[in-house]
């Protein structure tokens, strides 16, 4: 799925990035973590794919009706 102006970030389960909007949320370890962050703020942990793709979904037909 294309979603422009979207950046993906992967990280390990550590913040080795150094990247401060990363710092603190660390992989849960048993499946993949992701984040939906906008203007320094990020949401809670998503561990789900379908979750995850309706999430940026309704976050990019938002953001284009605006």
């Amino acid at each position: 799925h294309y979603f422009p102006g979207v950046l993906y970030i992967g990280v390990s389960d550590t913040n080795e990035t150094g990247i401060p909007l990363l710092t603190g949320k660390p992989n849960t370890g048993q499946t993949t973590t992701a984040y939906i962050c906008r203007d320094q703020t990020c949401g809670l942990p998503i561990l789900s794919k379908d979750i995850l793709l309706n999430e940026l979904q309704n976050l990019f037909h938002q953001s284009s009706s605006e």
